[in-house]
C-alpha cells in the first residue's frame, strides 16, 4: 500500500469494496471549507479511477440505508491531545466506507488518504482494512526562501501548499528579509518584485481553505543586509554596511548585517516593520528568525557586549521581539543556533516562545535539542532539503537530516518539524529538486516511523512521475556524492583557475559524475516521451542533471589545464569550445525555467554568472590556440 504519510495503523480485512453507480457521499452537519474543498477533490478522483458518479448527501436522523456509501463523521472531544485531535480512522467493508476525523482537521487528513486509497486501486475496489491514523508531530511545515535571489510568482505559492495538503502537512512560511512591498518605504524591497499585502492576503485564504498555517516570518535581527545598506538605515547597522546592496556579492549578502539592538531607531525600525508585516497573517505564530547575528558585539554594541555578555545581549533582544509579537496577539519563533552558545541563559528564555532547531549537515548536533528539552521550552527540529547553492539537491545528505532530525526532536519532545528550503548563492537551485525533500520532511513529520529510503523512493516516483520502480530517484541520487559536501552551482560558476574550489572533483570522481548524469538523462528523457509526472516538473529536473553533467565537464577540463604541455592542445581548444556551446544553449533553457515559477527578481545576475563561464572557457581556448 504506497500510501504517503504511511498510516499508524493498517489492519487487513478480506473482501474488496466495490464502487457503485448509484453511491452516495454521505456528508457530516457543518462541514466546512477544507473539507469540503477535499470532498470535491474524492469526488472527481472516484469518476476518474473508478468510473462512477457519486452524489453528495447527508443521512439526517431517519433510518434510511445507503448501500456502497462513503460516509464522512466528525468526532468532538476537546480532550484530546495536539496530535491525537488530529487523528482519524477508515473503515473499508464490502458494503460502506467509513472515514472518521477526531476533528474537522482529523476527518481531512482521513479523506487525503482516502483519495490516495481511491486513486491506487480505482475501479476494482479498495480492498478492506481499518486504518487508525494520527500525527507524531502536531505542527509540520515547509519553510521557503524567498530573500536570496528569488521571489516567486503567487501560482507557485499555491503549487507548493497543494502538495504539502496531500502530505498532511499543516505550516507554510516564507523567508523574509527585505523583499517584502512596505508601505512605509518602498525601497527597501529593492524593485518591483517583492511579496505584496495583496499576494499575502490571497495566500492566506488559500492556506486557510487547506488548513495550513501560513506563518509570517520576517528577519529582526542578523541577515539584514537588505535593509540596512540603505542610505536611511545604514547607520542602524552593528557594523556598518561599505557597499550598497546591488553591489554586494552573494556571499556578502547573505551574511547581511546585524541590527544594532542598542539603537533606539534601529528598534523602532524593526517595530514598524511588524506592524507592517504582521497584521496581514491570521497565524497564532510569528516567526522573527534572529539566526546568524554575525556583527553582533563587534561594532556599536562592543562596549555593551563587553560589559554585559554578548549572549545576555542576544537574549534582551529576543525579549524586546517577544514584547513586539505579543502586542499582535502573537506567539514568537526564533532560530535556535545563536542562544544554544550560551546554555547558561537558554533558562531565561521566555517560555511562551517557540525555538526553531537547525542544522542541515548529515552528521548535524541533533542532540541538541535535549537543551530545550531540559529547559522546558517548546521547539522544533528543523532539517533542510540539501538544495541551496547546488545545481541538484544532494538527496542522501537531504535523505539523512531529515530523518535523524525527525527520529531525534520527537524523541526530545519537539512539537514541530519544519523543513527548510534555502535560496544561498542567488538561488539557482530550482524548485523540482525539492520536491523529493519536501515529500520525505511531510511524511516523517507525520510518521517518523514511517518507509525507509528505498521504500520511500518507490512510493514518490510512484505518485510524483508513474515510476513505482524509482528510476529517477536512483539517477539523481547517484549523481548525490557531488553535492554532499559541496555547493555545486559555485563550483560551477567559479573560474577554471579557481582549483581550490574545483579540487573535491579529481578526474575520477569528475568522470563518474559526467556518466551518471548521462544516463540520469535517459532515464528522465523517457519519463518526458511518455509524458510521466508534471512538464515543467520534469523539465526542471533534466537541466539540473545536464548542469551536472557540465560541471563534470568542466572539472576534468581544469584538470587538463593544469597538464597542458602533457596534453593534446587541439583537442583541448576543442573541448574547452564545445563545453562553452553548450552552456551557453542552457543560458536561455534556465531562464524560461525560472520564469516559469518565479519574477523576475535577480535572474539577471545568474545569467550573468553564466555567461562568464561561456567567456571564461572561451578566453582559454583563445589563450591555448595563441600560445601555439
Amino acid at each position: 500500500m504506497p500510501l504517503l504519510p504511511e498510516p499508524k495503523s493498517v489492519t487487513p480485512r478480506s473482501g474488496h469494496f466495490a464502487f457503485r453507480q448509484d453511491m452516495r457521499i454521505l456528508l457530516p452537519p457543518g462541514l466546512e471549507t477544507p473539507e469540503w474543498l477535499a470532498c470535491r477533490k474524492l469526488h472527481d478522483v472516484v469518476i476518474a479511477r473508478a468510473m462512477v458518479r457519486p452524489q453528495f448527501d447527508r443521512a439526517g436522523l431517519l433510518p434510511e440505508e445507503f448501500p456502497g456509501a462513503i460516509r464522512l463523521v466528525i468526532l468532538d472531544n476537546p480532550k484530546l491531545d495536539a496530535c491525537r485531535v488530529q487523528g482519524y480512522e477508515i473503515d473499508v467493508t464490502t458494503d460502506s466506507i467509513e472515514v472518521t476525523g477526531h476533528s474537522p482537521a482529523g476527518l481531512l487528513y482521513g479523506i487525503q488518504t482516502l483519495i490516495q486509497l481511491v486513486a491506487d486501486h480505482g475501479a476494482p475496489g479498495i480492498p478492506c482494512q481499518r486504518i487508525e491514523d494520527e500525527p507524531d508531530f502536531a505542527h509540520r511545515g515547509f519553510y521557503y526562501d524567498i530573500s536570496r535571489g528569488k521571489v516567486a510568482k503567487l501560482d507557485t505559492y499555491k503549487r507548493l501548499v497543494d502538495e504539502l495538503a496531500a502530505l498532511k502537512a499543516n505550516m507554510f512560511q516564507l523567508y523574509v528579509e527585505h523583499p517584502f512591498a512596505f508601505r512605509f518605504d518602498g525601497d527597501i524591497a529593492h524593485g518591483p518584485d517583492a511579496l505584496t499585502p495583496e499576494e499575502v492576503i490571497e495566500l492566506q485564504a488559500y492556506c486557510r481553505d487547506r488548513r495550513i498555517d501560513l506563518v509570517p516570518s520576517l528577519q529582526c535581527f542578523g541577515h539584514m543586509g537588505g535593509v540596512l545598506s540603505l542610505p536611511q538605515y545604514r547607520h542602524l547597522a552593528d557594523v556598518e554596511m561599505p557597499k550598497t546592496w546591488e553591489q554586494m556579492t552573494w556571499i556578502e549578502r547573505m551574511k547581511g548585517a546585524t541590527i544594532d539592538t542598542g539603537s533606539p531607531q534601529a528598534r523602532a525600525l524593526v517595530e514598524r516593520m511588524l506592524d507592517t508585516f504582521v497584521p496581514l497573517f491570521d497565524s497564532p505564530f510569528v516567526n522573527v528568525c534572529a539566526d546568524e547575528t554575525y556583527d553582533l558585539g563587534k561594532g556599536k554594541t562592543a562596549e555593551l557586549a563587553a560589559r554585559m555578555g554578548k549572549g545576555r545581549l542576544y537574549l534582551d533582544h529576543i525579549k524586546s521581539l517577544r514584547d513586539l509579537c505579543a502586542r499582535h496577539g502573537k506567539r514568537m519563533m526564533f532560530w535556535g543556533d545563536i542562544i544554544k552558545g550560551y546554555p547558561d541563559l537558554v533558562g531565561e528564555i521566555p517560555p511562551d516562545t517557540i525555538l526553531l532547531n537547525w542544522g542541515y549537515d548529515a552528521e548535524t548536533d541533533y542532540e541538541s535539542c535535549a537543551l530545550f528539552e531540559r529547559a522546558g521550552l517548546e521547539f522544533f527540529g528543523c532539517p533542510g532539503t540539501s538544495g541551496w547553492g547546488r545545481l541538484l539537491n544532494a538527496l542522501d545528505n537531504a535523505d539523512t537530516n531529515i530523518r535523524r532530525y525527525a527520529e531525534t526532536a520527537h524523541r526530545h519532545g519537539a512539537t514541530g518539524l519544519l523543513n527548510t528550503d534555502w535560496g544561498d548563492y542567488g538561488h539557482y537551485n530550482l524548485l523540482a529538486g525539492s520536491m523529493h525533500g519536501l515529500a520525505l520532511g511531510a511524511a516523517m513529520g507525520w510518521n517518523v516511523a514511517g518507509p525507509g529510503r528505498e521504500e520511500f523512493d518507490r512510493r514518490w516516483s510512484a505518485r510524483t512521475l508513474r515510476d513505482p520502480r524509482a528510476h529517477v530517484v536512483q539517477g539523481l541520487r547517484a549523481l548525490s556524492f557531488a553535492a554532499d559536501r559541496e555547493v555545486t552551482w559555485v563550483q560551477f560558476h567559479v573560474p577554471l583557475a579557481d582549483r581550490e574550489r574545483l579540487a573535491n572533483l579529481d578526474p575520477a570522481r569528475a568522470t563518474r559524475l559526467a556518466e551518471a548524469a548521462r544516463e540520469a538523462q535517459t532515464t528522465l528523457q523517457s519519463h518526458l516521451d511518455h509524458e510521466h509526472g508534471e512538464l515543467e516538473f520534469v523539465l526542471e529536473l533534466l537541466h539540473a542533471v545536464r548542469m551536472n553533467e557540465l560541471l563534470g565537464e568542466k572539472a576534468l577540463l581544469a584538470h587538463e589545464l593544469d597538464r597542458e604541455d602533457g596534453t593534446d592542445r587541439g583537442a583541448l581548444v576543442e573541448r574547452l569550445r564545445a563545453f562553452a556551446r553548450r552552456v551557453d544553449r542552457m543560458i536561455p533553457e534556465y531562464e524560461r525555467l525560472w520564469l516559469a515559477r518565479n519574477k523576475r527578481t535577480d535572474l539577471d545576475r545568474i545569467l550573468d554568472a553564466l555567461h562568464a563561464v561561456v567567456a571564461d572557457a572561451r578566453a582559454h581556448a583563445t589563450r591555448i590556440e595563441e600560445a601555439s
